[in-house]
């Protein structure tokens, strides 16, 4: 995942679509990158960005997007 930022409050993330059979992504966020992890939205089947938004100048945040198939519980 690579991670742009457009402006002191936007962040665009891109990633490859490496799955098959998604029904989308779980774009989640965390402050440290280990712990706190968020979902901050989500993307469509085949998606490859994300933008981030509402976020605060001088802060880090570590992302992830995640595939998930409906019905996986997760």
């Amino acid at each position: 995942m690579s991670a742009a930022p457009i402006s002191s409050g936007r962040i665009d993330l891109t990633w490859t679509d490496n799955a098959a059979d998604e029904t989308g992504y779980r774009i989640e966020r965390s402050p440290n990158g280990s712990t706190e992890w968020s979902e901050v939205g989500t993307a469509a089947p085949n998606a490859e960005s994300y933008s981030d938004t509402g976020l605060s100048c001088g802060s880090t945040y570590y992302y992830r997007a995640r595939a998930y198939r409906a019905g996986d519980g997760q």
